[in-house]
């Protein structure tokens, strides 16, 4: 079945009773004539299945709260278009006044979906919205060559002029993930936003399997990427000038940063696990950061750490080069847990050792079973507080205070028994 929607100045969609049912029994195909369309209220596209959109050549402007949901709808593609929300960050900011709630209702969204399942958009723009789009409690959603601008310029918001900085950058964002799984994004772009993916924030569940791939954020006034779940991963991407948070940041277990390259940041990569401690004390496992380049980030190019207070264990740094990073300070930053290995990484033009590892208070947790091997910093390395440590063939000087050394003989052994089938799964 096909249905053709001309272009006009002013006009309503409405997935009315009757297209409801023979959009279910059918599927369809619906194509928007190219040329301006003007969406004067909220558009429901409810339990629909089998639908492709052609929406290519298309501008959609929405008015007020006007956005497109989907809610139960299953395989549908949509073909190009660009959405301009209208909105700028004084409209933000009037909104986060008169709303002080912190959930998901405390601005409003271009484009939402809900429940839904194998979603495709191909070649879309999102201009001007507070939140472009809100993926929640679906599965298999693709955004590919899609674009995404925010409202943000570095001119207008500074946290000692603004008391509502700190909920203006958590709330926009480009696209906001929740509870879902398989979402996928490839080839997008984002611009002048809070963070281009908010994922597992704002009152919503933990993301399973969440990739973003040759994509390029830049001016971000949040981090560029702020991900919470699991089997995330982040490949072959490019952030500029997160002012606020990190380039990448990276929560839960199992999640993968590889090939990246972040500059111009705060923070280059941060990595933690998901807050919730198991009864073993630590949180968060399985997590590598592998072959990126950082530079010129003011406060470090990759940091690991406490999330809530929880620590966590079995990370991989490696092969990661950082330019220019911290120079009153560590460019690598790896404070707590156990079993984490730092190998082949490079740190060059810090003032400070380029790499801390272990505890940086002295009365802190102890840390355990790290692998320091071959890393590579010409103001060297401290590590503090940490047992059972192997920390061989960096160059540079380095320190260990408190510290008591083990063999990779013993690593092995250690681990096999500790982590069981656990370790290899």
């Amino acid at each position: 079945m096909e249905y053709n929607i001309r272009a006009s100045n002013r006009f309503g969609i409405s997935a009315g009773p009757e297209w409801d049912a023979e959009f279910r029994e059918k599927g369809a195909f619906v194509a928007f004539e190219p040329g301006e369309h003007v969406i004067m209220g909220p558009v429901v596209w409810q339990s629909l299945s089998n639908l492709t959109v052609n929406a290519e050549g298309c501008v959609f402007f929405f008015e007020n709260q006007a956005g497109f949901g989907f809610d139960g709808c299953r395989n549908v593609t949509w073909k190009g278009g660009k959405f301009v929300g209208g909105k700028t960050i004084e409209t933000l900011q009037k909104e986060l006044e008169s709303n002080p709630s912190e959930g998901l209702d405390a601005i409003s969204t271009g484009l939402a979906f809900s429940g839904c399942s194998r979603i495709r958009f191909l070649g879309s723009q999102f201009e001007s919205f507070h939140r472009a789009v809100l993926i929640q409690k679906c599965d298999t959603v693709r955004f590919h060559q899609c674009e995404f601008d925010g409202v943000f310029s570095a001119d207008v918001l500074q946290p000692a002029q603004n008391p509502l900085h700190k909920r203006m950058v958590r709330h926009h964002a480009g696209v906001l993930v929740n509870s879902s799984s398989q979402v996928r994004f490839d080839d997008c772009d984002f611009h002048s936003l809070g963070q281009g993916v908010l994922s597992g924030a704002i009152g919503g569940g933990l993301t399973d399997r969440l990739s973003i791939d040759r994509s390029f954020a830049k001016n971000m006034f949040d981090h560029g990427f702020y991900l919470s779940g699991r089997n995330i991963s982040v490949t072959d991407t490019d952030v500029s000038k997160s002012y606020f948070g990190a380039g990448i940041q990276v929560r839960g277990s199992r999640n993968r940063i590889e090939g990246c390259r972040v500059s111009d940041s705060r923070l280059g990569i941060s990595v933690t696990g998901d807050g919730v401690a198991e009864a073993t004390g630590f949180n968060g496992r399985d997590t590598a950061v592998a072959d990126n380049r950082i530079r010129s980030c003011s406060h470090g190019a990759i940091y690991l750490g406490a999330q809530d207070g929880a620590y966590p264990e079995r990370f991989v740094i490696v092969r990661n080069i950082a330019t220019d990073c911290c120079r009153e300070n560590y460019a690598f930053s790896i404070f707590g847990g156990r079993e984490h290995v730092i190998e082949n990484n490079v740190s060059d033009g810090t003032a400070e050792p380029g790499f801390f590892i272990g505890d940086p208070k002295p009365t802190g947790p102890v840390n355990r079973g790290h692998r320091v091997i071959g890393n590579r910093s010409e103001t060297g390395g401290l590590v503090r507080r940490v047992e059972d440590l192997i920390c061989e063939g960096n160059s540079g000087k380095w320190t260990l205070i408190d510290c008591s050394e083990a063999s990779i003989a013993q690593h092995e052994t250690w681990q096999q028994t500790a982590a069981g089938e656990e370790w290899n799964d």
